[in-house]
């Protein structure tokens, strides 16, 4: 197994778990567990940028920011 195929699995752990996160957070039944579900969607998918960006990939670089953006605007609102 070569680096780059560790790299990608560590990315793809990483978005597995926002992803699993942001469902979480969809069922929520109060806005404080909801927020919490949210962040830490958030702190996850910050972890993959990091991986993206050891990657070198553009499109998965673009990919988390985009969704990062996303969770920044709705904890915003949240808070």
């Amino acid at each position: 197994m070569n680096l780059q195929t560790i790299k990608r699995d560590h990315y793809a752990h990483y978005v597995s778990r926002a992803l699993s996160e942001v469902a979480r957070a969809a069922r929520a039944t109060t806005e404080g567990t909801r927020s919490i579900s949210l962040a830490f969607a958030y702190r996850d998918l910050r972890q993959a940028l990091r991986w993206a960006n050891a990657i070198g990939d553009r499109a998965l670089r673009s990919f988390c920011l985009r969704v990062l953006n996303w969770l920044r605007a709705d904890l915003r609102r949240a808070a």
